[in-house]
C-alpha cells in the first residue's frame, strides 16, 4: 500500500520572496501613508509570480499585506494529519522561521536589515499554512522579537542552516543514523534532498557543519556506487558541475539548493564504503550551488 506522506512546508523558505527586497528597498522611517501605498503596489507585484510550486511540498499561494502584517499564504501537499505534527510543534516552526532569517545574513547581512526594518516600522510577518481540508495553522512574530532575536543569536547562517535541519529532523522523528527500511512519513523539501528512506544503498548517517560548509555523512553500499570512480573525479570541477546540474533535476533538491545558498554555505557529501570503510568527500562549493540554484543571482554575493 502506497504510504500517506505528511508534508510539511519548512516555512523559512518563504522569508526569501519578500524580506531580502523589502529590506533593501523599504525607507527607514515609520511606516507612512507613502510606505503604505509602496508596500501594497509591492504585494500587487509579488503576487504576479505566484503561486509558486515549492518542491514537491506544497505551494506559495500569496503575500498578503493587512494591519501591519507581511502574511504568506501557502498550501500543503499531503495527508490532513500534518495538522497534528503542526500542533505539537508549533513553536519549533515559529523557531524555524526565526532561523531563517538568520540564515539570510549569508547575503550582505539581509536577515540584520529585514528584522531591523519591521520593527523600525512597527511590522510583524505571519505564515498561514492550508492542509487540503481547507483549514489552516497560522503564526505571526513581530517585527521587535524577530529583531531581537537576530541581535542575540551569535550564530553564523551555516550554523544557523544546520540547526534548521537539525529541528526538521527532530520534528520528522528520524532517527539518524539511519538502517534500511527506516523513514519518516512526515516530509520536507530539505529531508527529500538529503535522505531517501526507499534507497537502502545511500543512507544518511548524520549531519554536521565546519566553517561554512553543510557536512552529510552517508553510509554507501559499493556494489551500488563505485566508490573509487567517486574518489577519481572528487576534485574536477567538471564532474563537479555535472552532479549539481543532474542533482537540480529533482524539484525539492533545487529548492534545497536556493536555500542553501542563501546561507552561503557549501555542501560536503561525505562518503563511507559499508564494507571497505573507504571514506570519499565530494564537495560542492557555494559558486556551484549559486549557479544551479534557482534564486535570482541579483540577491546572491
Amino acid at each position: 500500500m502506497e504510504k500517506a506522506f505528511k508534508y510539511f512546508l519548512s516555512i523559512f523558505s518563504i522569508a526569501l520572496v519578500i524580506g531580502i527586497i523589502y529590506a533593501i528597498h523599504a525607507p527607514k522611517p515609520q511606516m507612512s501613508i507613502f510606505d503604505e501605498q509602496e508596500m501594497r503596489q509591492l504585494i500587487v507585484r509579488l503576487n504576479e509570480d505566484l503561486p509558486r510550486e515549492i518542491g514537491t511540498i506544497g505551494y506559495l499561494d500569496s503575500i498578503t499585506y493587512s494591519n501591519h502584517t507581511i502574511s504568506y499564504i501557502m498550501s500543503v501537499k499531503g495527508d490532513n494529519g500534518i495538522k497534528q505534527v503542526y500542533t505539537e510543534y508549533y513553536d519549533d516552526f515559529k523557531d524555524l522561521l526565526k532561523y531563517s532569517v538568520l540564515m539570510m545574513n549569508g547575503q550582505r547581512n539581509m536577515g540584520q536589515k529585514f528584522s531591523s526594518i519591521l520593527d523600525s516600522k512597527g511590522l510583524d510577518a505571519g505564515v498561514k499554512i492550508y492542509t487540503p481540508d481547507g483549514t489552516y495553522t497560522s503564526w505571526t512574530i513581530t517585527g521587535t522579537e524577530l529583531k531581537n532575536f537576530v541581535d542575540g543569536c551569535r550564530l553564523n547562517p551555516t550554523e544557523a542552516l544546520h540547526r534548521v535541519i537539525e529541528m526538521e529532523v527532530k520534528i520528522a522523528n528520524l532517527t539518524l543514523p539511519m538502517k534500511p527500511g527506516e523513514g519518516s512519513s512526515v516530509r520536507t523539501v530539505t529531508l527529500n534532498s538529503i535522505e531517501s528512506d526507499d534507497d537502502a544503498g545511500f543512507l544518511l548517517l548524520s549531519i554536521a557543519y565546519i566553517g561554512n560548509s553543510l557536512v552529510l555523512e552517508y553510509d554507501v553500499d559499493e556494489h551500488e556506487n563505485d566508490l573509487n570512480l567517486i574518489d577519481k573525479n572528487a576534485t574536477s570541477i567538471e564532474y563537479i558541475e555535472t552532479l549539481a546540474s543532474i542533482m537540480v533535476e529533482d524539484a525539492d533538491v533545487s529548492e534545497f539548493f536556493g536555500l542553501v545558498s542563501i546561507a552561503h554555505t557549501n555542501i560536503v557529501l561525505k562518503c563511507i564504503g559499508r564494507t571497505s570503510k573507504k571514506v570519499v568527500e565530494i564537495t560542492i562549493p557555494y559558486h556551484v550551488i549559486k549557479k544551479y540554484c534557482k534564486v535570482p543571482s541579483y540577491l546572491l554575493s
